[in-house]
């Protein structure tokens, strides 16, 4: 009976010691958990926060964009307008030209006729 009382208690032991071990491990386990827990929450703060600038940047993109594309719209616009401007002024150029070498061939013309 008394090895079995010994045997019972060393049992007791190693199984206390089992438990204690046990605890402990776990306590780490919850501290690692937590740990872990605290870097997630923190790459989420990150992303939302690079989310929350990477929406600004497109915006401010978009605003740029829409910008641009009207400057640009104005610009071509005022350079029709300065072609048909220059096209007009070489019309009325050609047509005095012409109107010119009309009368000079016509002067001509009657030169020739009176000698």
């Amino acid at each position: 009976i008394r090895c079995l009382k010994l045997e019972i208690e060393s049992g007791n032991n190693n199984f206390k010691e089992v438990e204690d071990a046990n605890k402990k491990a776990l306590i780490e386990l919850h501290v690692v958990i937590e740990e872990k827990k605290k870097q997630h929450e923190a790459q989420i703060e990150n992303l939302k926060a690079q989310h929350a600038e990477d929406m600004e940047w497109e915006e401010e993109n978009e605003k740029n964009y829409v910008e641009g594309k009207k400057c640009l719209q104005l610009k071509i616009e005022a350079m029709r307008t300065e072609m048909k401007e220059v096209k007009d002024e070489n019309k009325y150029l050609l047509n005095q030209t012409q109107e010119e070498n009309e009368k000079k061939h016509a002067e001509e013309k009657k030169c020739l006729q009176l000698k």
